[in-house]
């Protein structure tokens, strides 16, 4: 009986796993590249309820790009001209060379928040950014880093997971399965060892 239990707690674990799934999740989006110039959306995706604000870093390489000009929030699920949002980003060099810093909070109300991201889930454009070459030949890598999203009230944060796929439940149920067959083997040899 331990060893049902046992397995029936590894199970849970897997089946657990699969939330990360329920997770948001932040890519680059509409990547372009010129031989001058690079552009890219940065893009949440999976979104189960409304954001309030935002913060991540883009890390390049500034022997290959140069920092040209970002755009927070270009589709207003943020933010618009009558409740703007509050621009706390860093810019380009904010640490320091090859880092671009955003920094954003809503001043938006939850429900008007909601209304505007929803329905759930959701995705949408947080900030495009644009970088010059320094060379046609260049390297166009980035990267995103320090990422952090709040709720609608900036009351806790919204997990961020990486992209990848939920476990369907027909490959749990083989997983149960098999790992139920290998319980009444390893109990059947016991039994016959006594």
């Amino acid at each position: 009986m331990k060893s049902m239990s046992k397995a029936l707690l590894i199970i849970a674990a897997l089946v657990g796993f699969s939330t990360r799934a329920d997770a948001a999740i932040i890519i680059f989006d509409n990547v372009q590249t010129t031989a001058t110039n690079l552009t890219a959306d940065i893009r949440v995706n999976s979104l189960n309820e409304a954001t309030g604000g935002f913060a991540l870093q883009v890390a390049y390489n500034p022997a290959d790009l140069t920092g040209s000009s970002f755009v927070i929030d270009p589709n207003n699920r943020l933010g618009d001209a009558i409740d703007p949002i509050f621009d706390l980003s860093g810019g380009f060099g904010f640490p320091g060379p090859g880092f671009l810093d955003l920094f954003v909070i809503s001043t938006m109300t939850p429900a008007q928040l909601t209304a505007l991201q929803g329905p759930f889930p959701s995705g949408f454009v947080l900030a495009s950014v644009v970088f010059d070459r320094t060379d046609p030949n260049s390297g166009t890598d980035l990267s995103l880093l320090n990422m952090s999203l709040s709720n609608a009230d900036g009351s806790a944060t919204i997990p961020i997971g990486d992209d990848v796929p939920v476990p369907e439940p027909a490959t749990m149920l083989m997983l149960g399965t098999g790992l139920g067959a290998l319980l009444m083997r390893r109990r059947k040899a016991r039994q016959s060892q006594q």
